[in-house]
């Protein structure tokens, strides 16, 4: 079912006493609006309908929403989210009641609440009907005394002092459960050092964690960090038997979104300190570290709002299901939950497909106790992709024709443990707490880490250090080191040399977050074992880096290790695994050095063909002529398989003086790999000297090309776009196409579509944009294929490009890095910083375009795209 909207007057506007010339001008300004912003909305299942409450003027840029016991909504509208200049709206952000008095399905009437307010993201009604309020900085108690639908006093429950002030990565979320707990979502902070304080004066200080679930009474007494290791908490949802779910809104560079089952003391793994990407080694997303914890699922693009469909009614196979809001991608996504040892599953099916006008965010309905049997579901609309406030904005009403039963469930077995090691853990002994610290399921060993994480259990898990089960040593490494064990250097070293590559890894991760300096020379121990796998080589790596004395320069993970020499005799020791001197490889960062270079030709001579291509790949990044040569031997040796010339011929675009006219030679070549990479890096050259394509176009009319070769070189003809698709539409078809994976990497590094300039993949390529190094985990052909054809539809707010304009009448545009009371931190695409002193900043602006630049496509054959497309994917 498909359903399209427009912006419109309200009906009690029209039915006013207008002339003739005023009804026509409306009836013209809405039919106008109606064709710039149209919501084209389709509904995957035939039991719901979707129908609008209310819209611009009466709400624009909605955000938090609640309904109360008569069914009237308590709606935030931000005005100070990202505020343009010259904004004309409100100078603060403001609470409105909406009430559908005559029972149409439209609101008619509109009352203020309450305004005053900077970057109020989230509301919340507790069992009195009383309104509570979650801003960026803070939680605030709004009561309504005389009842007339206007809150007349105000008091602060919890406050958050912090130097950052961006918008959406503060206080957030908030959910009240039935025994009297506030959940409050805290986002990642920029990593900027805060105090969060409540109504009795307890203080919680932290930065660079991460984000955070804290609870505190509903009174804002007895505040504690709950869980850790978030991205940003930003909505709540509990089970039907009363767990409590989050939504993750921004994983970075590392997709997806997630879908959380929080429980206390939980560690869900993303750490800020270590990089905004997540790709550090000590970061993880899904549980792949020892100790942390995984999602139930992977949800759309900036997750905003979460309800159980339980609480609007929904039986069935929807009455222990989640619906999340999804504003990056403009969906209604449910989630039916399956229970899964202590914790859940669940696949995500898409309710609502919207166009990019339709942004949801809060989502809402009557609690059971007061809610009619058909109570709607409402749903708020930020309307635009635009972040800064504009003016526009919907309520949709969600409704599901018929009832079905609920069904009743249980708690499984790991389920009821789960809860008795989080609520009374004291009823389990040392030995007990231990075993199930080793238990396969996640969520019932971090529960018990957590208990045994206690002093008094301290004295206990040094002896299970020697254990000769690797489960029992790693269990009690890590509750030593979530109890934060007070003398560890000792207990590293030993580690350090563990039979277990699982504890050397932690060891080392140990050793890193404790700075424990007297262990910095000791660190290589943890390689001296077998196996080395790849993860413990990337954290001891990391490990290095972060115990550099504070003197040296640290480089962040994603930009390489400086420690070459290191690497060097990694690549050169003839007993190193294959795999170990394939990751050496992809970590050196000087590759133009001669000594980098002697040891990559030796690479390329390995008989080893995995060996070989990353040393091939590396070399196309030096900007030293000898690997050039050392690439063409490649390219040029026939005997040399096709993935290995072709990956050789695709580097050598970057070394002109290496190839000439040589290159033509390859275009005959019956392989078509080589064929095809010869033709892109000729076309690479042939536009970047005339000169050259000149040559070109001497050598083809002697030569009989094969098709392989001319469909590159078709796009030297102009105009170029005669031999591709001329609509998106026909783009898309391309992409749906299974392309190479191989080929589509040289496409990605290629000079033309120039990809590898702003983004990185495994440490290779620019800062930029986000790394893509593990694109495909969030993503399909045909998300990744718009984000190429529109790359100014969705801009993460990290992302969006800024004009900055001088005094003296200058002007740069890029990303904003940092900002602080005197400088302002720039990246202009010169691969660093630029500080920009406040006082000579003239004006700024947010730009609606992307950094990545438009057409891209046009750079490309269709089979190009296909595989750009599928070695994007097979990135994870």
């Amino acid at each position: 079912m498909e359903v399209r909207y427009g912006f419109c007057f309200n009906d009690y506007m029209v039915q006013a006493r207008l002339t003739s010339f005023c009804v026509l001008f409306i009836t013209a300004l809405n039919l106008y609006a109606a064709a710039i912003h149209p919501a084209v909305l389709s509904l995957n299942r035939e039991d719901v309908s979707l129908h609008l409450f209310a819209e611009a003027p009466d709400i624009v840029t909605p955000v938090g929403m609640v309904v109360d016991s008569r069914g009237r909504l308590y709606v935030i509208e931000s005005h100070t989210h990202q505020r343009p200049d010259k904004y004309a709206g409100p100078e603060s952000d403001r609470v409105k009641i909406f009430e559908d008095l005559n029972r149409d399905g439209r609101a008619d009437r509109i009352t203020i609440f309450a305004e005053g307010f900077y970057a109020a993201m989230n509301l919340v009604l507790t069992p009195k009907g009383e309104l509570l309020l979650v801003h960026r900085n803070g939680v605030m108690w709004l009561q309504d005394n005389n009842q007339d639908d206007r809150a007349d006093k105000v008091t602060e429950l919890l406050r958050l002092q912090t130097e950052e002030r961006y918008p959406h990565n503060g206080l957030g979320g908030a959910i009240l459960s039935e025994d009297g707990w506030l959940y409050v979502g805290m986002g990642e902070n920029l990593g900027r050092s805060y105090t969060l304080t409540g109504s009795d004066g307890k203080e919680i200080r932290g930065g660079g964690e991460g984000g955070n679930v804290f609870r505190c009474r509903v009174d804002g007494s007895g505040l504690e960090r709950y869980a850790t290791g978030f991205w940003n908490p930003f909505a709540f949802a509990f089970g039907k038997n009363g767990e409590l779910f989050t939504v993750d809104n921004d994983p970075d560079s590392r997709p997806p979104c997630r879908l959380l089952h929080v429980i206390r003391h939980g560690d869900y793994g993303y750490q800020f300190r270590y990089g905004r990407s997540g790709l550090h080694p000590f970061v993880s997303w899904n549980g792949e570290i020892p100790g942390t914890l995984g999602m139930v699922a992977g949800t759309g693009e900036a997750p905003s709002g979460m309800l159980n469909l339980n609480l609007a009614g929904w039986g069935g196979e929807d009455s222990n299901a989640l619906l999340v809001t999804g504003w990056g991608d403009n969906t209604l996504e449910l989630f039916r939950l399956t229970q899964k040892g202590a914790s859940f599953s669940s696949q995500k099916v898409i309710l609502i497909q919207g166009d990019k006008s339709f942004r949801p965010v809060a989502i809402a309905t009557q609690t059971r106790a007061s809610a009619t049997a058909d109570a709607p579901i409402y749903i708020t609309d930020w309307a635009d992709q635009e972040y800064s406030v504009h003016k526009k904005g919907r309520i949709w009403s969600l409704g599901k024709n018929g009832k079905i039963p609920e069904i009743q469930s249980e708690p499984t077995a790991a389920a009821m443990t789960l809860t008795q090691l989080q609520h009374d853990p004291q009823r389990f002994g040392f030995d007990r707490l231990l075993l199930l610290a080793t238990n396969m399921d996640a969520f019932i060993s971090s529960a018990a880490i957590h208990a045994l994480s206690a002093p008094e259990h301290h004295p206990d898990l040094r002896r299970a250090l020697s254990h000769t089960n690797d489960a029992i040593r790693l269990a009690a490494v890590l509750a030593l080191r979530r109890g934060d064990y007070k003398e560890p250097s000792t207990i590293v070293l030993a580690l350090l040399t563990d039979p277990s590559v699982t504890v050397r890894q932690m060891a080392l991760t140990w050793a890193a977050e404790k700075q424990l300096p007297d262990l910095e020379g000791d660190l290589a121990r943890a390689l001296e074992l077998p196996p080395v796998t790849p993860a413990l080589f990337k954290v001891y790596l990391a490990a290095r880096e972060l115990m550099k004395p504070q003197t040296e320069e640290k480089s962040v993970w994603a930009q390489g290790s400086s420690g070459d020499q290191l690497l060097l005799g990694i690549l050169n020791d003839s007993h190193a695994s294959i795999e170990l001197q394939r990751l050496a490889l992809l970590t050196i960062e000087d590759i133009d050095s001669d000594t980098v270079l002697k040891s990559l030709e030796k690479a390329v001579g390995s008989t080893n063909e995995s060996l070989k291509i990353a040393a091939v790949r590396a070399l196309a990044f030096s900007k030293n002529e000898k690997a050039g040569r050392l690439l063409w031997q490649v390219a040029s040796n026939q005997t040399a398989g096709p993935g290995l010339r072709g990956d050789a011929i695709a580097g050598l675009a970057h070394f002109p003086k290496s190839t000439g006219t040589n290159l033509f030679s390859l275009l005959e070549e019956r392989e078509p790999v080589v064929a095809t990479e010869a033709a892109r890096t000729v076309r690479t050259l042939a536009l970047a000297d005339e000169q050259f394509l000149k040559k070109l176009e001497q050598f083809k009319k002697t030569t009989m090309l094969r098709q392989a070769a001319l469909d590159q070189l078709q796009m030297l003809i102009t105009p170029a776009v005669a031999h591709q698709p001329g609509e998106d539409s026909q783009w898309m078809r391309a992409a749906q196409q299974q392309g190479d994976a191989g080929r589509g990497r040289r496409v990605f590094f290629n000079p033309l579509t120039s990809c590898s300039k702003c983004h990185s993949v495994e440490g290779r390529g620019g800062k930029i944009g986000p790394d893509l190094s593990t694109i495909g985990r969030g993503s399909d052909r045909v998300k990744l294929a718009h984000s190429i054809l529109e790359p100014s539809r969705d801009i993460g707010p990290l992302y969006v490009s800024h004009q900055i304009t001088l005094k003296d009448g200058g002007e740069l545009t890029g990303l904003i890095l940092n900002r602080g009371s005197e400088y302002l931190e720039m990246e202009t695409g010169t691969g660093s910083a630029q500080r920009i002193p406040v006082k000579q900043i003239e004006r700024e602006k947010a730009s609606e375009f992307s950094l990545m630049p438009a057409g891209l496509e046009t750079t490309m054959t269709p089979n190009d795209f296909s595989d750009l497309i599928s070695y994007l994917l097979s990135l994870r």
